[in-house]
């Protein structure tokens, strides 16, 4: 079991009934700093930034969108670019 993974089961039994939402984003070399503007899930569903919106929207509506199941901790990544938000 990975440590990731150790993590997520101790965040699912300290509080069992609540959701949780881990984000990770994923960060390259010397592109620290840049924009959020991507999100995707292990279901296959993809956000992008839309023009005008805040990284912390981009992610709430990833939040909303994403399948998840009561008492379970959901990953959502991330990928931050310099690009314009589309």
């Amino acid at each position: 079991m990975s440590n990731l993974e150790k993590r997520i089961t101790v965040l699912e039994q300290v509080n069992p009934e609540m959701d949780k939402v881990i984000f990770i984003i994923l960060v390259g070399i010397g592109e620290v700093g840049n924009e959020l503007v991507h999100i995707y899930d292990n279901h296959n569903n993809h956000w992008h930034r839309e023009l005008n919106e805040t990284e912390q929207e981009l992610k709430d509506r990833a939040t909303a969108g994403t399948p998840r199941k009561e008492g379970s901790v959901t990953m959502l990544f991330g990928k931050t670019s310099k690009a314009e938000v589309s």
